[in-house]
């Protein structure tokens, strides 16, 4: 938060000090970030399948891949992740035709926390910003005084500065630990605090069957489809989703014709459809020719359109900025 020193000047209608209060920013006396993240960055991985063939051709897979890690990350704030969580867990099924396969990726944001927003609340635990014994009052006040005594500009913000910050949480103090613990156990929004509470999940389903063999080879046929639920839910610490559930179903389905034309020609025909909740289904059609001119050597023409729809960020992101927090 920087408001200029006038936009305090309620606090001081009774003063008739012309001059002496300057139209500029004043931030609050911040702390380093290194005081605020745990800059040690570890991470946890591990991967686990099991495998069963009931043919020689077909296979049943179970996967599951599951991380952890801290870390800090820049996106338009500075986070820190604690403790966060990944998992993706899998079920396949295939053979020599065709495939059907489930997964699930599962996200936890564990211990994870905005540090700019926790340095404002570190702050404001201590002292808060507004109020006629809050911080920017007693600066104003302290300012005016020194300006008044007939202190430049400079050594007045200096002397307003170090007298509103009489007190102040010093890092490591226990004072400080213990706001720093209590705003990182809350989560951000109306309990004030600075933590993320990430559960978000996602299933997704598809399958594919080609045709060829069973066509004897005369064309190549594939077709496959697919089906995706995405459920979204960080109590408004991140998605718009404090005062509701956020769920996205998208579906889609492909088939692709090959067939070739003499020795030396291979034509392609492909289309496929996709509709997601939020927008209009789409057909996006692909047309392929390759031509064979020696051994190695071919000449490929191909027409096909494509678009991407608005991810889950795009669509429902609403992060809170730490330097646009109002408190």
């Amino acid at each position: 938060m920087r408001p200029t020193i006038q936009s305090y000047m309620p606090f001081y209608v009774g003063l008739r000090v012309p001059g002496l209060l300057p139209n500029q920013f004043v931030s609050r006396t911040g702390y380093a970030e290194s005081d605020l993240v745990d800059y040690d960055t570890k991470s946890l991985k591990t991967s686990t399948s099991l495998h069963y063939k009931f043919t020689n051709t077909i296979e049943a897979i179970a996967q599951a891949n599951w991380g952890t890690g801290t870390s800090v990350y820049t996106g338009t704030d500075r986070y820190s992740l604690r403790n966060f969580k990944i998992g993706q867990y899998k079920l396949e099924l295939k053979g020599q035709d065709f495939f059907l396969r489930g997964y699930t990726t599962q996200e936890r944001s564990g211990e994870a926390y905005n540090a700019t927003i926790l340095g404002t609340f570190i702050n404001e635990a201590w002292k808060p910003s507004g109020g006629l014994t809050g911080w920017y009052a007693q600066y104003i006040g302290n300012y005016i005084g020194a300006r008044s005594s007939g202190q430049t500009d400079a050594a007045a913000q200096a002397f307003a500065r170090s007298q509103a910050d009489i007190g102040r949480l010093v890092p490591g103090s226990a004072g400080y630990e213990s706001a720093k613990s209590a705003i990182t156990a809350k989560t951000i929004g109306p309990q004030n605090g600075a933590k993320f509470n990430d559960k978000t999940n996602l299933y997704h389903y598809e399958g594919m069957y080609n045709f060829s063999n069973a066509l004897n080879n005369v064309v190549e046929l594939q077709i496959g489809a697919s089906y995706r639920d995405y459920f979204l839910h960080s109590d408004g610490t991140i998605f718009d989703d404090a005062n509701r559930d956020i769920t996205i179903s998208e579906y889609g389905a492909f088939a692709q014709l090959g067939k070739k034309l003499g020795e030396k020609f291979k034509l392609t025909v492909a289309g496929r459809y996709d509709k997601s909740k939020n927008f209009e289904g789409r057909l996006t059609p692909r047309v392929t020719g390759v031509w064979t001119v020696a051994p190695n050597n071919n000449i490929r023409m191909s027409y096909q359109t494509g678009y991407r729809n608005p991810t889950t960020q795009d669509q429902y992101i609403d992060l809170a900025v730490g330097g646009d927090l109002h408190v």
